[in-house]
């Protein structure tokens, strides 16, 4: 089950949510504490596949704006794999067959799979903030730079 929750109020974010069976995930919209255009990734732990996600429990890591073009490279398929950390958690994501694997580590662990469909939609977000920042450059030559970007990651494996 996933959401997407488009806001139409200048102070609400963008979000979308995807639900796996033992947690959940929310990518939002985020801004920096200097106005950069980010995105905040969340992953929650769900005790059922009926219960809601304990968003109190929650890994919640704001991306800077060095790792935002990480992720969007990881979700258009420039990186196999990436990882956020911060003092005590981190998140972990991976691209697997047929879905890309998040896996979230504070004092707990949660993890879930998202699957093509919800991939095209966290992309979509994730670029749309990326886009913002990406000093009044089309939307071909962010892409181009984004690319070549993420090459440097991949020199030498």
């Amino acid at each position: 089950m996933e959401t997407l929750e488009q806001s139409n109020h200048l102070q609400d974010l963008n979000k979308y949510r995807c639900y796996g069976d033992k947690a959940a995930l929310c990518v939002e919209e985020s801004f920096t504490q200097k106005g950069f255009p980010t995105i905040l990734l969340q992953i929650a732990p769900r005790l059922s596949r009926t219960a809601n996600a304990d968003w109190y429990q929650a890994v919640n890591i704001q991306l800077t704006k060095h790792e935002l073009p990480l992720f969007a490279g990881l979700l258009l398929g420039y990186l196999p794999a990436c990882e956020f950390k911060r003092q005590q958690k981190g998140i972990q994501i991976k691209r697997q067959k047929n879905s890309l694997y998040f896996h979230a580590s504070q004092s707990c662990s949660y993890a879930l799979p998202v699957h093509p469909g919800d991939a095209f939609h966290l992309s979509t977000l994730t670029l749309s903030q990326l886009e913002k920042s990406a000093f009044e450059v089309d939307r071909t030559l962010m892409l181009a730079s984004l690319r070549a970007s993420m090459h440097l990651f991949n020199i030498g494996t």
